[in-house]
């Protein structure tokens, strides 16, 4: 009987292991229940989170983003992937970011989607609005740490690039690159080799506008050591391309007789807390600069959202417009403006004042001279 007891309880136990190291998005296993196994799903600086811009600090010193070697990646194939949770690209050590505290190799990219028929997909929000997909390039500090695993323990160990990603018209052929792909890979487990590509052209073509914030992998263990640049500009695919992401893909392995469907593998937006998002442009107004429509035309065009501001200063500068070092010189400039003038006004009042005493004074003068001559005049 005691036997029978001791065994029970180790695999109880056994169980509760795989059950801990198992994670889905919905159900037992989902997001609300990932603090229970990995504690840092609980922390204090999690992501994704909901990007409020009223509360946005413009960091004016934020550099653009640089990508060395995503346009020439070199001759090695890249390997997608489906590991049961999204779909992934393996990265070669060439490609690296330049823009930031220290230098950042890329080691892998993957998307997050929603389901068909829905608007929301994307991990990131902006003022509540949710997109249909997002897309994450994790990059690992190759100055402090030797490699990712090691730099996945530390403070400052990742960083990662979000692109918001919306539907327009047009497909965008860099994204074929891995959707046409897709087909090859239908169940968790299962990978293929795919030739280089230039994985630049995955990106917005505005790289100097983005949201920066101190958070955490958005998937178990969700590590508090990620350094976040989400692309205020979001990329365009058309909604045949969406579809592919949103269908044919399952979460379970070929084997399983009830394939569960990959979808809605995005994870909701968690509190900030103490924690302050910057911007590396005037949140106030900033027009959209890319490539023009014929040579991009999956990329968005020039304008001014009207989801971030109420004017455009090229129009109408609104006093969000400008940094507070500008305003503050526009304030002393008016200023010191309105005391020259004033300082002008007084001496020219004042000239004109002591011009009118001469005057007088002469006319004076010149009244009592003609009276003495005229008394004179008059004696013996």
């Amino acid at each position: 009987m005691l036997l029978t007891l001791i065994l029970l309880q180790g695999f109880s136990h056994a169980l509760a292991a795989n059950h801990g190291s198992h994670w889905t998005y919905k159900g037992p296993h989902g997001q609300v229940h990932w603090s229970d196994d990995h504690l840092d799903c609980g922390g204090q600086a999690q992501s994704p989170i909901d990007i409020q811009t009223k509360s946005v600090r413009h960091n004016p010193a934020l550099p653009p983003i640089e990508p060395q070697g995503y346009r020439s990646p070199g001759d090695g194939a890249f390997t997608l992937l489906n590991n049961g949770h999204t779909v992934e690209m393996s990265l070669p050590p060439s490609m690296f970011l330049r823009g930031l505290p220290q230098t950042y190799v890329a080691v892998q990219l993957h998307f997050h989607w929603g389901s068909r028929g829905q608007a929301s997909g994307s991990e990131h929000q902006v003022n509540g609005e949710t997109f249909p997909a997002e897309l994450h390039i994790v990059h690992y500090n190759s100055e402090s740490y030797a490699n990712v695993s090691e730099a996945k323990q530390r403070v400052d160990g990742l960083a990662v690039l979000g692109i918001l990603i919306e539907v327009g018209n047009v497909a965008n052929p860099a994204y074929d690159n891995i959707l046409d792909r897709l087909k090859n890979i239908q169940y968790a487990g299962q990978k293929i080799s795919i030739p280089p590509f230039d994985v630049h052209e995955l990106l917005p073509g505005q790289l100097g506008h983005y949201f920066r914030y101190n958070g955490s992998l958005t998937t178990p263990p969700c590590s508090q050591n990620v350094l976040w640049t989400v692309f205020r500009q979001r990329v365009r695919i058309s909604a045949s391309q969406l579809e592919r992401l949103q269908g044919g893909l399952y979460s379970t392995k070929v084997a399983n007789s009830l394939p569960v469907p990959l979808v809605d593998n995005y994870r909701a937006p968690q509190l900030l807390n103490q924690r302050v998002v910057f911007s590396s442009f005037p949140v106030g107004c900033h027009p959209l600069i890319n490539a023009s429509a014929a040579t991009h035309p999956h990329r968005p065009q020039p304008n001014c959202s009207n989801q971030f501001m109420e004017r455009c200063p090229k129009l109408y500068p609104g006093p969000s417009a400008y940094s507070a070092g500008e305003i503050v010189a526009i304030v002393f400039g008016t200023l010191f403006g309105c005391l020259s003038i004033f300082l002008t006004v007084h001496f020219v009042v004042k000239r004109i004042r002591m011009k009118r005493i001469r005057e007088q004074k002469d006319v004076v003068f010149k009244s009592s001279s003609r009276r003495a001559v005229s008394g004179n005049s008059h004696r013996p």
